[in-house]
Protein backbone atom coordinates (compact mmCIF):
# COMPACT_ATOMS: atom_id res chain seq x y z
CA UNK A 1 0.00 0.00 0.00
CA UNK A 2 1.20 3.68 -0.55
CA UNK A 3 2.46 5.82 2.26
CA UNK A 4 0.82 8.98 2.70
CA UNK A 5 2.60 11.91 2.80
CA UNK A 6 1.15 12.39 6.37
CA UNK A 7 2.38 9.01 6.89
CA UNK A 8 5.82 9.32 5.08
CA UNK A 9 6.40 12.69 7.34
CA UNK A 10 5.43 10.75 10.70
CA UNK A 11 7.66 8.00 10.02
CA UNK A 12 10.63 10.35 9.12
CA UNK A 13 10.06 12.01 12.65
CA UNK A 14 9.59 8.83 14.53
CA UNK A 15 12.89 7.72 12.74
CA UNK A 16 14.85 11.18 13.56
CA UNK A 17 14.17 10.80 17.22
CA UNK A 18 15.68 7.04 17.22
CA UNK A 19 12.35 5.51 18.34
CA UNK A 20 10.63 1.95 17.21
CA UNK A 21 9.18 2.21 14.02
CA UNK A 22 5.91 1.04 15.55
CA UNK A 23 5.40 4.28 16.90
CA UNK A 24 5.52 6.57 13.95
CA UNK A 25 1.22 6.92 14.79
CA UNK A 26 2.03 9.16 17.51
CA UNK A 27 3.96 11.48 15.22
CA UNK A 28 0.81 12.04 13.24
CA UNK A 29 -0.22 15.31 14.66
CA UNK A 30 3.74 16.64 14.15
CA UNK A 31 3.47 15.58 10.58
CA UNK A 32 0.62 17.39 10.36
CA UNK A 33 1.34 20.66 11.77
CA UNK A 34 5.04 20.03 9.85
CA UNK A 35 3.01 19.73 6.27
CA UNK A 36 0.84 22.78 7.38
CA UNK A 37 3.35 25.07 7.86
CA UNK A 38 4.75 24.40 4.61
CA UNK A 39 1.49 25.25 2.77
CA UNK A 40 3.21 28.73 2.05
CA UNK A 41 6.10 28.43 -0.16
CA UNK A 42 8.87 31.08 0.70
CA UNK A 43 9.57 33.61 -1.89
CA UNK A 44 12.91 31.50 -2.87
CA UNK A 45 10.67 28.28 -3.13
CA UNK A 46 8.35 30.10 -5.51
CA UNK A 47 11.10 31.29 -7.61
CA UNK A 48 12.68 27.59 -7.75
CA UNK A 49 9.31 26.89 -9.21
CA UNK A 50 8.80 28.93 -11.50
CA UNK A 51 12.21 28.38 -12.87
CA UNK A 52 11.87 24.96 -13.21
CA UNK A 53 8.00 25.45 -14.73
CA UNK A 54 9.57 27.68 -17.14
CA UNK A 55 12.48 25.22 -17.85
CA UNK A 56 10.27 22.23 -17.93
CA UNK A 57 7.75 24.11 -20.52
CA UNK A 58 9.67 26.87 -22.00
CA UNK A 59 6.75 28.05 -24.59
CA UNK A 60 4.46 28.14 -21.93
CA UNK A 61 4.90 30.73 -19.37
CA UNK A 62 2.31 31.47 -16.50
CA UNK A 63 2.16 34.37 -14.14
CA UNK A 64 4.82 33.99 -11.13
CA UNK A 65 1.76 34.13 -8.65
CA UNK A 66 0.61 30.58 -10.10
CA UNK A 67 3.29 28.58 -8.68
CA UNK A 68 2.39 29.18 -5.08
CA UNK A 69 -1.27 28.28 -5.89
CA UNK A 70 -0.07 25.07 -6.90
CA UNK A 71 2.00 24.82 -4.34
CA UNK A 72 -0.76 25.25 -2.06
CA UNK A 73 -3.09 23.37 -3.59
CA UNK A 74 -0.48 20.45 -3.46
CA UNK A 75 0.12 20.98 0.33
CA UNK A 76 -3.84 20.70 1.09
CA UNK A 77 -3.96 17.78 -1.06
CA UNK A 78 -1.87 15.81 1.03
CA UNK A 79 -2.89 17.38 4.66
CA UNK A 80 -6.84 15.32 3.29
CA UNK A 81 -4.82 12.21 3.43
Amino acid sequence: MAETMIERVARALCESQETTEENWQSWVHAARAVIREMREPTNTMTDAGFDAESTANPHKTQPHHVVPAVWSAMIDAALKD
